[in-house]
């Protein structure tokens, strides 16, 4: 019984977890003359208190954020004042910096004749480690970024070397330090960003389904990486009604129809079709207990590209970031078959009383052992 799971934890937090359905059950289904034992009161105290905190917990986190938001939109009216004031700042600030370089190209010291504090301007190694500092603060691109601060510390690491008073070696080893950090970064952006290419059938499946969601060569390349080839020949059932989903098919070139138990065709799948696409998004990217509601029939040579089910899993534990991307070209393909089928998929009943219960679940795991 539920009641018997919630008494039966020793750990309070675990009260916290709850929805309101399993609440409501847990109270509803016990017994009126049980609720008067000094057990249930005790575990209903514990609940109580373990839902306060977490409900203090989220109301003080919630009301931490929205004073801060409050405290910003005091501001609101005078967003394009503080702007224009910030532009106006800056905008002098570039002026005087270019006058500094027109000053150290010519010679030209005006500011010498104000006072005798003053000092002459540094050499071009610490001009431009200023300039790249500069444009990389500018800079909205990650690789611009790294290559303006490793240039912009490869000039300080030179002034420090070549400073007219002498070597000056911490300057020197720090930036030398920032150099290799930041070089390191550039090759091994500039590795991600190379140009691959893909064999044929790779290349029409990347360019039809996952360049367009913003993936790059590299990103597909580890998809590609556990991928298949296959052809199968016209006639060959692919997939039986009951069969486990194993694998996910991309199909490249061919027909396959898709047949109930009495042998009437329901719909078909064409290239660039994603024959479980279906199936993966109800599994939510594990179908370990889907099963194919329809046969799969080749009509002629049915040539695609698959993924088994464990090693695209595996992979997607690795690497979670291509999670969205590989749920956004399954949703896709998942409309397209619906609208092939008149705007409604009728077999997701099916699909969803595929979903592994409790006692199924356990009666698997017995015949197993």
């Amino acid at each position: 019984m539920v009641y018997e799971e919630l008494v039966g934890s020793s750990n309070v937090d675990n009260y916290g977890s709850l929805d309101e359905d399993e609440i409501d059950n847990a109270f509803n289904v016990t017994p009126k003359a049980y609720q008067s034992t000094p057990t249930f009161r005790k575990f209903a105290e514990e609940f109580k208190y373990a839902r306060s905190d977490l409900m203090r917990g989220e109301m003080t986190e919630k009301g931490c954020n929205a004073r801060v938001g409050q405290c910003l939109h005091i501001f609101a009216d005078y967003v394009s004042y503080i702007r224009l004031v910030y532009l106006t700042i800056l905008g002098n600030m570039l002026i005087i910096c270019s006058i500094i370089i027109y000053m150290k190209l010519t010679g030209w010291e005006p500011y010498r004749y104000w006072g005798t504090f003053f000092l002459p301007l540094s050499n071009w190694y610490f001009q431009f480690a200023n300039i790249f500092l500069i444009c990389s603060y500018a800079m909205q691109d990650y690789l611009m970024l790294r290559i303006c601060l490793c240039a912009g510390c490869a000039c300080f690491a030179s002034f420090g070397l070549f400073s007219p008073a002498g070597v000056m070696p911490d300057t020197v080893m720090y930036n030398s330090c920032m150099v290799l950090i930041n070089a390191y970064f550039i090759v091994q952006t500039l590795w991600q960003k190379r140009h691959i290419d893909f064999r044929p059938d790779w290349e029409l499946v990347y360019g039809n389904h996952f360049e367009s969601i913003g993936w790059s060569r590299h990103d597909f390349e580890k998809l590609q990486s556990i991928g298949l080839s296959r052809t199968e020949k016209p006639g060959v059932v692919m997939h039986h009604v009951g069969d486990l989903v194993t694998s996910l098919c991309i199909i490249v070139d061919g027909e396959i129809l898709l047949k109930d138990v009495h042998d009437n065709q329901v719909s078909f799948f064409v290239e660039n079709d994603i024959t479980e696409a279906n199936e993966w998004i109800t599994g939510n990217l594990n179908p370990s207990y889907q099963r194919y509601v329809y046969n799969y029939v080749a009509t002629k040579q049915v040539r695609y590209v698959k993924w088994t089910r464990e090693s695209l899993v595996k992979l997607l534990e690795q690497s979670p970031e291509l999670c969205s991307g590989l749920r956004a070209v399954l949703g896709l393909a998942t409309a397209r078959s619906w609208c092939r089928l008149g705007g409604a998929r009728h077999d997701m009943i099916k699909i969803r009383m595929n979903q592994p219960s409790i006692q199924n679940t356990t009666a698997e795991m017995e015949r197993i052992i």
